[in-house]
C-alpha cells in the first residue's frame, strides 16, 4: 500500500527532509490526492498506482509536525497556503487580508482525531493514517467568506 512517488526511503531521508521544510529550503507542502481504492492498492507491486490520499488528513498531519515542536506554527501555514499560492499566481489566496477571498479552515488543537473511513469523503474510503492520532482536528471551513463545513 505504501507504494508512493517519491518512494520511501530511510530515516535519514525522512529526517532531512523534516530539517529541509523546516528551515525553508524546501517551501511548499501540498498533496498530489491520490484517491486509490484499497483494491487497486492490493494489486501487485508494479501494477498497484502509485500514491496515496492525502486531501483529508494533510493540514492535522502537518499540524502533529506542530504540537510535536519539529515545524513552527508560522512556517507551516507559509508551506500550505501563503507560498503556495504565491508560486501560483494567486494574489487573493492564501493570506488573511483585505481584499483576499477568505478562504479559511479552523482547527481545534485541543482535540485529537483519529482519522476512521467515516472521515474520508472521497472515492477510495480509507486513509494511511487511519487509526493514527493526529493532532488536532478540523470544524470549520470557509471558501471565499462562505462556510462550507
Amino acid at each position: 500500500m505504501l507504494k508512493v512517488n517519491p518512494p520511501v526511503r530511510l530515516e535519514s531521508d525522512r529526517l532531512a527532509l523534516l530539517e529541509a521544510l523546516a528551515d525553508g529550503r524546501i517551501g511548499v507542502i501540498a498533496t498530489d490526492h491520490a484517491p486509490h481504492t484499497l483494491a487497486e492498492k492490493a494489486l501487485p507491486y508494479p501494477q498497484a498506482p502509485s500514491g496515496v490520499p492525502g486531501l483529508d488528513t494533510l493540514v492535522a498531519s502537518i499540524l502533529n509536525l506542530v504540537k510535536n515542536k519539529r515545524l513552527t506554527m508560522t512556517r507551516a501555514v507559509d508551506a500550505m497556503s501563503t507560498a503556495p499560492a504565491k508560486l501560483l499566481g494567486l494574489t487573493k489566496k492564501g493570506r488573511v487580508a483585505v481584499g483576499a477571498d477568505a478562504d479559511l479552515i479552523l482547527w481545534d488543537q485541543q482535540q485529537a482525531w483519529v482519522p476512521s473511513n467515516l472521515d474520508i469523503y472521497s472515492r477510495c474510503d480509507w486513509s494511511p493514517f487511519e487509526g493514527v492520532t493526529l493532532a488536532s482536528r478540523p470544524y470549520g471551513v470557509w471558501v471565499k467568506g462562505i462556510q462550507m463545513v
